[in-house]
């Protein structure tokens, strides 16, 4: 049989519940465990309840405001020596401030890899369209008699230097 003994008033802050929610439905929190995290979260309370295996656990639950909120949860089991009486510890901590910060640093190293990406990969394609660039001047100022090739190159070359102005502006954002 599982007896709560102490749910502090503090659990009202982490599930919306307040702490005699909490002793007449001690399931009840669970409601709030967002659905990708309730495996988790059942398989370390089994493990804990049924096991007796300590667990250090994050997951996430919906908060009433309905905005997420992440959780540490940390359970220790304490036995008697001949392990007939157990008692259960188990401290939650709200850490969304440090996931949503992780977030942020992990977005922006992310970020980063892409634009160092994108210059690397402007850098490279300018290289061919300087050639292009170069041929198709050259070309374009040798055949003064033909005005449908003139005309074909004028085309080129302007297609190049757009092309030239998005590698430069790829360039300046990395």
């Amino acid at each position: 049989e599982i007896k709560l003994l102490y749910v502090s008033p503090g659990v009202k802050n982490f599930f919306g519940l307040s702490p005699s929610e909490v002793y007449s439905r001690s399931n009840s929190w669970g409601a709030l465990v967002l659905e990708e995290d309730v495996s988790l979260v059942e398989k370390a309370i089994y493990d804990f309840l049924h096991n007796h295996k300590n667990y250090n656990i994050q997951y996430r639950i919906l908060n009433q405001d309905n905005s997420v909120r992440w959780i540490s949860g940390k359970g220790t089991v304490v036995c008697d020596i001949d392990e007939k009486r157990c008692r259960f510890v188990e401290v939650s901590e709200d850490i969304t401030i440090m996931k949503n910060t992780e977030m942020i640093k992990f977005e922006k190293q992310k970020l980063k890899g892409v634009l160092e990406m994108a210059g690397a990969a402007a850098h490279e394609i300018s290289q061919p369209l300087q050639v292009i660039m170069s041929e198709t001047s050259f070309l374009s100022s040798e055949v003064m008699q033909d005005i449908e090739i003139k005309e074909s190159l004028g085309a080129l070359e302007e297609a190049t230097t757009r092309l030239g102005h998005v590698i430069n502006h790829i360039q300046n954002i990395t």
